[in-house]
């Protein structure tokens, strides 16, 4: 078995021997505390999120099956549905980049169904963004101007996402304290234009305890930032649409979740200053089907602020009590067996993906070196296999002790170079060590003939070691700045051929091959490389991701993001490649000029130390003399 999923089964063999129950039960239930309100202490506020398994609210939610806890003990709570107790105030935060343009029309569609199912006590807002964030409204409970901000928008400029809800979050926390905040973002993209860090809008995020739902729409959102930014929100989700038609569903689910939102009060046992744990379970004919605590610290005097710490909320499957589900042996054995099979099978799948992936680099590397520029030179060729040879024989026996992450680190700085004289990482690190362990050597040897001090040759060994190991990352570095260099060049060109190719009727890899067949750079090798990926089996999506990854310049990021986007919602290509060349090219007019404003101030300093002494010595040298003369006399 293999060793990735043997603890998994060995811990469900162990769980069986013992006897252990287990529980069984459709839809576990999910609950999210979203709002707390300590203002009115000893009286304690509660608003909470119920859902099942597939995110839907839960509807017929009885008070009875709500049960609160303080400290462990029972309290008695009063349960009501929170659009009976507070009103809501929501603030629509709307993608309106340039990629938002074939999307807009259903956006704007599904929240205007949302702001009509607002109550007339319910406020709302809206905020766009594109290259910058704008107030389009604000909270109001005006529906008609809600729906006339909304239809007002254009799609226009970049992605300012982190801006855009750092603004909302001000609006929505300027809503009266007793009403129910929320934030809803959407957004097509990643977000390329903001003024404030990732880290510090989590930090307001949490800072400002209401729910925030962020709605990534199709393939190009980066899933792992908005779950990040909805994790730091108390009760927030990070939601996918992988089409506009989808929007619909999921404003109206949104929607929904705020109507059977249930407010929980109850009168506090804990004393001022105190923390006590409280616990909100769902309990339905004796089984807990959803459970979910968080942390309160009591208000030490009146009008203190208290602090809420919310734990991670999860979904939890009912608890049923052991005497009545107790595990029949017989199922228990069936189980195993089951488990065992299983394991075996995703065994043998694991091992085959391995290798069709291990035959498909090997393809792929030998496709891309028959098909790339030969090397120049006879003795070029010798030295390389010879390096190659001994690099692979020294890696061998320290080729278990590398650590996994030094490894990928250095295969992937290694991509990024070009991969020079065709070592992996693993070839590589060990050509540094070899190199340094000679190096070391041999300077010891020459400190021994020069000077026989046991400091001193210590002092020449490692400075030996030391240059051994860094002379080679010394030179991948020089090579990884030079290619950077030569493909930040080439790029405008290449996206110019690129949008003529498109535009006379070929597809982008055609066009791409046209920039292969014609160019010798290091961009064209890449090209190459992306080419032969896709001919081997490879997707166009994982190919231009691994494409910006080795080229690591934000413009080939932002160019395979565009195209990825443009592919998704229809745009013509050659129109989005013409623009990123254009775009392209006034960036490096604005680097020129900013380099030539600082070119006085650069010579400066060369010409008050070499060229000033010069010329006074030029002009004040023949009156020294007579000086020296008038003096002496």
């Amino acid at each position: 078995m293999s060793r990735r999923f043997g603890p998994l089964w060995l811990t469900l063999l162990v769980t069986l021997l013992a006897g252990a129950p287990v529980a069984f039960a459709a839809d576990p239930y999910r609950i999210t505390i979203t709002k707390t309100d300590l203002g009115s202490y000893p009286q304690v506020g509660l608003v909470a999120s119920i859902t099942d398994a597939n995110g839907r609210p839960v509807k017929g939610l009885a008070a009875s099956e709500v049960f609160v806890t303080e400290d462990r003990k029972p309290v008695t709570a009063d349960v009501r549905l929170a659009s009976e107790v507070a009103p809501v105030s929501v603030v629509f935060v709307i993608d309106t980049s340039g990629s938002m343009a074939a999307a807009l029309p259903s956006t704007k569609a599904a929240a205007g169904a949302f702001i009509d199912t607002l109550t007339p006590a319910d406020t709302a807002a809206v905020i766009t963004f594109g290259t910058s964030a704008t107030v389009a409204q604000g909270l109001t409970p005006d529906h008609g101007a809600l729906h006339a901000a909304i239809d007002g928008v254009g799609a226009v400029g970049n992605t300012a996402l982190y801006d855009a809800l750092d603004a909302a979050l001000a609006i929505a926390q300027s809503a009266p304290a007793s009403s129910r905040r929320a934030v809803v973002l959407l957004t097509d993209g990643i977000d390329n234009s903001s003024s404030i860090a990732l880290d510090a809008l989590r930090q307001h995020v949490a800072a400002a305890t209401l729910p925030i739902f962020l709605i990534g729409l199709g393939e190009s959102v980066d899933v792992a930032v908005l779950q990040s930014i909805a994790s730091a929100s108390q009760g927030g989700r990070a939601l996918v649409a992988p089409t506009s038609a989808e929007l619909a569903a999921v404003y109206d689910g949104l929607a929904e979740q705020l109507r059977s939102d249930v407010a929980i009060t109850y009168a506090a046992k804990a004393q001022r200053g105190a923390r006590a744990t409280v616990i909100v379970e769902l309990r339905r004919a004796g089984a807990v089907l959803g459970r979910t605590e968080l942390a309160l610290a009591m208000p030490a005097a009146p009008g203190a602020t208290a602090t809420v710490t919310p734990a991670p909320t999860q979904a939890v499957a009912p608890i049923i009590p052991a005497q009545q589900n107790a595990l029949d042996p017989a199922f228990g054995v069936a189980l195993l067996g089951a488990a065992t099979s299983g394991s075996f099978v995703l065994w043998l799948w694991v091992r085959a993906r391995e290798r069709s992936a291990a035959e498909r680099k090997r393809r792929l590397d030998e496709h891309v070196r028959t098909s790339g520029p030969a090397l120049s030179g006879g003795a070029s060729r010798q030295v390389s296999s010879a390096v190659l040879a001994s690099a692979r024989r020294a890696v061998r026996p320290i080729r278990p002790l590398l650590p996994t992450g030094w490894v990928q680190r250095t295969q992937d700085w290694l991509v990024r170079a070009g991969e020079p004289l065709g070592l992996d990482a693993q070839e590589f690190i060990a050509l540094r060590l070899a190199l340094a362990v000679l190096l070391g050597i041999a300077a010891t040897i020459a400190m021994l003939f020069i000077r026989r001090e046991l400091l001193v040759v210590v002092i020449a060994a490692l400075l030996g070691l030391a240059l051994g190991y860094v002379i080679p990352a010394l030179l991948v570095s020089t090579r990884l700045r030079a290619r950077k260099r030569a493909m930040t060049k080439a790029l405008p060109g290449a996206l110019d051929l690129l949008a003529l190719s498109t535009a006379a009727g070929l597809t982008l890899d055609g066009a791409i091959a046209q920039v292969v067949q014609r160019w010798d750079t290091p961009l064209s090798d890449e090209f190459r490389r992306y080419l032969a990926e896709v001919r081997v089996g490879s997707g166009r999506r994982e190919a231009l991701h691994a494409l910006a990854k080795r080229v690591d310049l934000p413009e080939m990021t932002h160019l395979t993001t565009t195209i990825l986007q443009a592919d998704v919602l229809g745009v013509p290509i050659a129109n989005v490649l013409r623009e990123q060349a254009a775009e392209l090219r006034r960036d490096r007019r604005q680097k020129a000029e900013e380099a030539a404003r600082l070119a006085p101030v650069k010579m400066l300093f060369p010409m008050a130390l070499l060229i000033f002494p010069a010329l006074f010595v030029v002009i004040l040298g023949p009156v020294v003399p007579a000086v020296l003369s008038a003096f002496g006399s």
